[in-house]
């Protein structure tokens, strides 16, 4: 059942409407270590100005067997960190990422002096 599920939300990742692919990124991160297999959507989804912040929140979710990710994540924050991001811009992808209520290390993304952070907490 699970399998099904993370395979229409893989496919929902290329979905032309950004509506539809950060639902799917948010459900994927709320599947977490079974969403194993989107690993490779998520990794593209990084390079989606509209998805990224979920995509890391996602990842994380999934854990230890997302470690294949960690060169495109290392990426993904120079590049975020090279270039501002107005709140404008990630606003919108906020609302897609639930809170955290089982208390495991998450990944905080903050907004300070014209960047974006990316930090884990816990």
């Amino acid at each position: 059942m699970v399998d099904n599920e993370v395979q229409r939300y893989r496919e929902a990742l290329k979905n032309p409407d950004v509506n539809i692919r950060r639902e799917a990124a948010g459900a994927l991160g709320e599947i977490g270590p079974g969403a194993v297999d989107a690993v490779p959507e998520l990794i593209e989804a990084l390079n989606d100005e509209d998805i990224d912040l979920i995509a890391v929140w996602t990842l994380d979710r999934i854990g230890p067997a997302a470690i294949a990710a960690a060169p495109a994540i290392r990426q993904w924050l120079e590049k975020v960190n090279s270039r501002c991001r107005r709140m404008s811009e990630i606003r919108p992808q906020l609302l897609y990422l639930p809170e955290d209520q089982r208390g495991r290390s998450a990944t905080k993304v903050t907004y300070k002096e014209g960047q974006v952070q990316a930090s884990k907490h816990g």
